[in-house]
């Protein structure tokens, strides 16, 4: 019964880690089907206020962008176990239509820029971490 009880587990885990890699494509991919970069003013509109959830290779992560440029949420880290971290930092948007900040979680600080594109009524971000990937964002307000 037990082994039955693993094998049940074992195959929720891979069904939830597709589900997460399902929603990452090429930059590629995403030209060659008519994506377009978000612009700089409708992209700090979407942005300002939003809430913003979003995969990465480490785990999910949800942080609510306020106005004043701050921004905090939270991460779970689902490689290597299972870990819940605070993440706070700071937001922009550059002159090139990206959007900018440093995260902070655990007292680590780290920079990034990422580049939002639009495609139908779903939105992707692409950045240096993990070049030529974009993964789905999901915003809601």
């Amino acid at each position: 019964m037990k082994t039955l009880r693993n094998i049940a587990i074992a195959a929720a885990f891979v069904g939830t880690v597709g589900v997460a890699y399902s929603q990452a494509m090429t930059t590629d991919e995403l030209k060659s089907k008519g994506a377009t970069v978000v612009a700089k003013d409708d992209l700090a509109a979407l942005l300002k206020g939003a809430n913003v959830r979003y995969e990465r290779a480490q785990g999910p992560r949800q942080i609510t962008l306020n106005a004043d440029g701050s921004f905090v949420g939270s991460q779970h880290k689902t490689r290597g176990g299972r870990e819940r971290s605070t993440v706070t930092g700071n937001w922009r948007i550059t002159d090139d239509s990206r959007w900018c900040g440093t995260t902070v979680v655990k007292g680590y600080g780290e920079n990034y820029c990422r580049t939002v594109w639009k495609l139908g009524d779903k939105y992707y971000f692409s950045g240096e971490t993990e070049p030529g990937l974009a993964r789905e964002l999901n915003i809601s307000k």
